[in-house]
Parts: C-alpha cells; structure tokens; sequence
C-alpha cells in the first residue's frame, strides 16, 4: 500500500497538520531579531532642548505578544491535525478493501473466462456431432449452420472473457506494485469468500457511531467554533506585549553640540517595554473584524447544517445498502439453484440431439442459457464481496 498515490499524498497531508500543531505553542515564544536603528529624536516644544538627538545603534531585540485568541488558535490546530488523522485512517482501510475488491473481482473474471472456454469446448463439440450428422443426412443443413454459429460465437465470446481477465489481472497487479513482465495467476474461488454473516440495525449503530465522515465534521466545526472564538479575541479583547533590547554598540549627537567628546557620545543603550493594546476597529461600522468573526461564524453554521446532513444520509445510506446485501445473498442462493436445473437441462437436450430428437438449435439455446447463468452466479457473488467490503470499511478494519 505504501506505494498507493492516494495514501502518499494523504501522508504528506497528516504530517503538514501534525507540524502545524505541534508547533502551535511556537505562539507564546518570543520573536527574536537583529537590530540596526538610525533615528533622530526631539523635542516639538523645544526645538534647541538636548532631546533633538541623532542616534544610531546595532543590537538585538525581543518581542512576545499575547492575545485572547491564542488558546483558540492552538484548539483549533489541534482538532485540525485530529481531523486529518481520522481521514488518513480511513483510507488505509478504503485502499485496503479495495486491494481485496479488486483480488476478487481477478478470481470472478477468471471463473468467468473459465465458463466461456467450457462454453467453447462444448460448441466445437457439438460442430463436430452435427459434421457427422450431416454427412449421414441425419440433420439437414440448417442445424450444421446453427451449430458453426454457435462455435464462432462462443470463440468470440471467450476471447472477449480473457481480455477482460488479463485486463483486471494487469491493473490489479499494477495496483500492488507488481509491473515486471512475470507470468502471473492468482489463486482463488470466489464462491469460498461469499461472507455468510448478517448485517441488521446493529451494524447501522456500529457504522453510525464509527463514521469517519462524521468523527471528521465535527472534528471540523470543533476547529471552527475554535477560530470564531480565535478572531473575536484577537479583534475585540486587548493584548499585551512585551518587548526588550539590548543595543552594545550605539553612537549619538545632539543638535546643539553640547558635547563637545566624541567619546561621550558612545552609549550601550537598553530597553524593556510592557504595552497593552485595545483595538478600536473592531467598534466601527462595517470594519474588517466584523467581516472576518462573521465570516467563521458562517463556516461554523455551515458546518453544523452538513453535519445533520450527513447522519440523516449516512443512515438511510447504510440501510440501503444492508438491504442491497441481504437482497444479493437470496439472489446468489436463488442462482445456484438456478446452475443445477439449467446444467441438467442441457444434459438433456445433448442427449436428446445425439438421438435426434432435439435440434441444434435446442442444444445451442440450452447451453447459452446454462453458461449464463453461471456468468451470473460469479457476478452476484462478487458483487456481494464488493458490498459487504464497502459496508465493514466503514466501520472496521476488514
């Protein structure tokens, strides 16, 4: 599987939402740099007072800023990444059930191929007791033409069984990593994977509470409601910052030349701020905040609306397809009995025709009718495979 697209990329997905999480508390670190200032200060009420001053000074800096939505901001990376990982999980077991749909669907095609070749056999068969027959005028013309059209037909149609045989067996190869030109052929019988257990109200309890798409909604509105409440204490509550630095290397001239030491103006200046910010933005009209908060809020109703959506479809889903399994094990019971009278049907009819008492054209419809049935029998019993697959995905590991 690890060479599944689906499941690299979904890989690379996880670890994107796992760093981000992990890295969440990244937001009460501070933000540290290297400084180079050139600034000139002064005194707007007195223009030749000392504080009109050039200054240039090289150090570092610090800077932390806390707000409200901090702790929202890290709730919100966190159901993300969870979120993520329910999805990721749940397509292990999607590529898995899949790896084991398409085995069975090889193993159905080949049982298939294996019915038309029979089909073939018995046609040639059949060509060659109406040869004879013929020759002996024992069967006018028309049934020697009847059964050289069942013939050909049965080639073609067997031929068109083994292409999409080898087909199915070439992409499912592919599918496990296999390309190499290597002669391969699975080993199976379908009819030994027909699943005999019984699905009922139970199992829609079972895929209800166990719903990946539903564990990731509300994952998802769980980050949604994180953010609204990220944007409104970021946009409406104060924050505060701290702020330090330290600058060894700094140089300073006042305007006035008070000092006349160039050495006195060397300074190793420091310093330590505490501010607190109340944004105002956020109290006018029509200002980007509110637009933001009512954008998340939209994004948490939406999300509300999609999750009771999807548990009123996912159980009316898991019922229909518990009734479509339950119906297609009838149906396959139905069809086995179906094999046994159209197989001895046409064990009568071939004796009847090596009497004479039966036309070519009798034998040619009782053998279709027999080989069909059987095409029919392993497509119902793969389609019950495919279908008790798809519903244990959804709640098991397979």
């Amino acid at each position: 599987m690890e060479n599944d697209a689906d499941i690299q990329q979904g890989k690379i997905t996880l670890d994107q939402t796992k760093r981000e999480s992990s890295h969440s508390v990244n937001s009460f670190l501070p933000s540290i740099a290297a400084e180079g200032i050139i600034a000139k200060a002064g005194d707007l009420n007195d223009k030749d007072s000392q504080e009109n001053v050039y200054q240039s000074k090289i150090g570092a800096f610090a800077s932390l800023t806390i707000d409200l939505g901090v702790p929202a901001k890290i709730k919100a990376l966190k159901k993300q990444y969870q979120a993520q990982q329910i999805t990721y999980d749940y397509l292990m077991r999607q590529v898995t059930s899949a790896v084991k749909k398409g085995f069975y669907a090889v193993i159905c095609k080949k049982m298939i191929y294996d019915a038309y070749r029979d089909y073939q056999s018995s046609s040639e068969k059949t060509l060659n007791d109406s040869k004879v027959k013929h020759n002996n005028g024992m069967i006018p013309e028309t049934d020697l033409l009847m059964a050289q059209y069942d013939a050909e037909d049965a080639k073609i149609q067997t031929s068109n069984a083994r292409l999409d045989y080898t087909s199915s067996l070439t992409t499912f190869l592919s599918t496990i990593g296999i390309t190499d030109n290597e002669v391969y052929e699975l080993q199976g019988n379908i009819e030994d994977a027909v699943p005999t257990e019984e699905f009922g109200e139970e199992t829609v309890s079972k895929v209800f509470s166990a719903s990946t798409e539903i564990a990731v909604l509300e994952k998802k509105l769980e980050a949604a409601r994180a953010a609204k409440w990220k944007a409104v204490g970021q946009g409406w509550l104060p924050s505060v910052t701290l702020s330090g630095g330290i600058y060894p290397f700094g140089y300073r001239k006042f305007d006035n030349d008070l000092l006349d030491s160039q050495a006195k103006n060397k300074i190793q200046p420091w310093s330590v701020t505490a501010m607190v910010r109340i944004p105002l933005d956020a109290w006018l009209p029509l200002s980007s905040t509110h637009d933001a908060i009512s954008t998340v809020s939209d994004s948490v109703k939406s999300l509300e609306i999609q999750l009771a959506d999807t548990k009123r479809k996912l159980r009316a889903d898991t019922k229909n397809l518990i009734d479509k399994i339950n119906l297609t094990k009838e149906v396959v019971v139905s069809r086995r009995n179906t094999i046994d009278i159209a197989k001895r049907r046409y064990e009568l009819t071939d004796g009847a025709f090596q009497r004479g008492s039966k036309t070519a054209t009798d034998l040619q419809n009782a053998r279709v009718d027999y080989e069909a049935v059987r095409v029919y029998y392993y497509q119902e019993q793969y389609n019950l495979i495919s279908d008790v697959l798809t519903l244990k995905e959804k709640y098991t590991e397979n």
